[in-house]
């Protein structure tokens, strides 16, 4: 929530206002000016590391939630639930540590410590190496963490407030998408923000292996997008078409056949264009 709304600020003004809360709950207001922000930056680092701040990390201890299927932590045992206590004599007191430690040791056999069904175990996991897109070779077991319940929040509506927030969620979507359009026709955000099939397919399957909800969250944020494009007046799209049919209202007449012809010609070279654009940034994302 906090970053959806900053980067609606973000897009549409250059001061934003914090409300924040000290440790005795007292009220205070802080403006940051967020003028020299660009969207660039923000697709490089991320809003709040832009803006310099930097959220607390709480201690989420080191239980194993998922486990994917033929991986490292399935081969070797691990179960949902388990607790992993230590690795190669060494205590492991939350998730991040245990992260680290796997992460530091790719295809090595490592002698893991843990608690299941108030039993102690012992098993040997051996991470499986990855490499990441920077090159860096680490790590891997193929499982994520339990959060604790305090970490969970839930919200559900009924049929009708749930239709009503997903308009509004729906038409914020559609609007930020086409002040992102605007901002790189005029040269205030880069180009290099496009994605392409490739890219589409790798946050889908990141996605995936975060849940159900996290998929179809990413599949609505992707559709909302295509259905914005697709209704841009471009010859060729549907948002072409509505086109003509306004001009043939303003005219009282059909637009002809050789400027729809042109039209055509028009939207076919864009749309060749752009996807060549999404086609060079996925693959500058994968090996560049």
């Amino acid at each position: 929530m906090v970053v959806d709304a900053l980067l609606n600020d973000i897009m549409r003004t250059s001061e934003v206002k914090f409300t924040l809360h000290d440790q005795q709950n007292r009220e205070r207001e802080v403006w940051v000016n967020i003028k020299t922000i660009s969207i660039d930056d923000i697709a490089e680092t991320g809003i709040l590391e832009t803006l310099g701040i930097k959220p607390k990390q709480l201690v989420v201890p080191a239980i194993i939630g998922d486990i994917q299927n033929g991986l490292a932590a399935d081969r070797a045992g691990l179960k949902s639930g388990d607790q992993i206590l230590a690795v190669d004599g060494h205590s492991v007191s939350s998730w991040a540590g245990w992260v680290d430690y796997v992460r530091a040791h790719p295809g090595q056999i490592l002698q893991v410590e843990i608690e299941r069904n108030e039993a102690r175990l012992t098993i040997s996991l051996q991470p499986e190496r990855k490499e990441t897109e920077s090159g860096e070779i680490i790590g891997f077991i193929g499982a994520v963490n339990q959060p604790p319940e305090m970490l969970i929040a839930e919200e559900s509506y009924s049929l009708f407030p749930a239709f009503a927030k997903a308009l509004v969620r729906t038409w914020d979507m559609s609007w930020l998408t086409l002040r992102m359009l605007g901002k790189m026709l005029t040269g205030d955000a880069s180009v290099k923000n496009l994605s392409g099939p490739i890219s589409i397919a790798q946050y889908a399957g990141q996605s995936a292996q975060n849940g159900i909800a996290a998929f179809l969250w990413f599949l609505g944020i992707v559709s909302v997008s295509l259905g914005v494009l697709n209704l841009l007046p471009v010859p060729l799209l549907d948002g072409g078409h509505l086109m003509y049919y306004l001009v043939e209202f303003v005219k009282g007449n059909p637009v002809s056949e050789s400027a729809q012809i042109i039209g055509q010609q028009i939207g076919l070279t864009l749309l060749f264009g752009l996807m060549i654009l999404v086609f060079y940034n996925d693959i500058m994302r994968l090996f560049g």
